[in-house]
C-alpha cells in the first residue's frame, strides 16, 4: 500500500512538473539564450582543483590536492565542475531547483557531461551515472528532482546506463545545517537501494552527480556507501562548486 501512494504521488508530481515546466519555458529564454547573453563559459581544468573542486591560482593544485583539500578525506577520487557558485550559475542552478526550470537543468547537465567526456580519467565503456538522491517527500514538494534531470543528461551524452542505486531518508536540508553539522547529516541520511538483479558495480567507473559541492558532505557520504563495492573509481561530477570566501577569486 504504501509503495502504490507513493508511486502515485511520483506520478502526480511528474505530471505537475510537466506542467510548471510548460509555463516556465514560456516565461524564461531558452538555456542557450540565457548562456550566451550572459556570456558565461564552463572552467577550464586547470581553474579548479580536480581533487575537491575548489577554485585555485596558476599552478597551486597538484595530484595530490589543493591547500584546501591537501591531506584531507574527500571521499571521491575527483572531481569535475562547470564552475564556481556564483551568478549567473547560481542563479539558473536556483532556478532549477526551487523553480522547476527543466531545460536549463537538461542544458547544464550536457555541459557537464561534455565536461565528464573530456576527462581523460574516465574509462566510457566501464561508465556508471549515479545521481544523488533526494528524498521523496521533498520531491513531492518541489516537484522537481533536479538531480536526476542533470544526471539523465550526462548520461545521453556519455551514453552510460543511469543507475539510481542511492536512497536518502527524509530530514532537513543540508543548506539548513551549519557547516559543522553537515557531514554527521549527510551521513544518517544516506542509504542504498537495490532490487533483484539490480546493479553489479565492481571495477566500473562511477560518477556521482550533484547540483552543487559545499562542504563536500554529501559526496562523501555517498561514495562511503559505493566504495565496498570495489568500483575503479568514484568521481564527482557538479555544476557549481561553492569555495570559501577566501578562495573567491583565486581562478581570475
Amino acid at each position: 500500500m504504501a509503495v502504490n501512494f507513493r508511486r502515485a504521488i511520483a506520478r502526480t508530481a511528474q505530471e505537475l512538473d510537466q506542467l510548471a515546466g510548460f509555463w516556465i519555458g514560456r516565461l524564461r529564454p531558452g538555456p542557450s539564450e540565457a548562456v550566451e547573453q550572459a556570456g558565461w563559459r564552463a572552467d577550464r581544468p586547470d581553474a579548479y582543483c580536480s581533487r575537491c573542486g575548489s577554485s585555485v591560482g596558476p599552478g597551486e593544485a597538484t595530484i595530490t590536492g589543493c591547500g584546501h583539500c591537501r591531506g584531507q578525506t574527500v571521499g571521491t577520487d575527483r572531481i569535475v565542475r562547470l564552475g564556481a557558485y556564483e551568478a549567473p550559475l547560481r542563479d539558473w542552478v536556483k532556478g532549477v531547483k526551487y523553480e522547476r526550470w527543466g531545460p536549463m537543468g537538461a542544458y547544464l547537465g550536457h555541459r557537464l557531461g561534455e565536461a565528464l567526456s573530456a576527462s581523460e580519467e574516465i574509462d566510457r565503456e566501464r561508465a556508471v551515472v549515479i545521481p544523488i538522491p533526494m528524498p521523496w517527500t521533498r520531491r513531492v514538494f518541489r516537484g522537481i528532482d533536479h538531480t536526476a534531470v542533470i544526471a539523465r543528461a550526462v548520461a545521453k551524452v556519455l551514453d552510460a546506463p543511469l543507475a539510481k542505486v542511492l536512497a536518502r531518508r527524509p530530514g532537513l536540508p543540508q543548506t539548513q545545517l551549519p557547516r559543522a553539522d553537515r557531514r554527521r547529516n549527510a551521513h544518517r541520511g544516506m542509504g542504498q537501494r537495490f532490487r533483484p538483479g539490480g546493479w553489479p558495480l565492481e571495477d566500473l567507473d562511477l560518477i556521482l552527480i550533484d547540483d552543487v559541492r559545499t562542504t563536500g558532505s554529501t559526496l562523501r557520504a555517498a561514495a562511503r556507501r559505493l566504495r565496498p563495492l570495489r568500483p575503479r573509481m568514484i568521481l564527482g561530477a557538479v555544476i557549481a562548486v561553492a569555495d570559501e570566501p577566501a578562495r573567491r577569486g583565486r581562478a581570475e
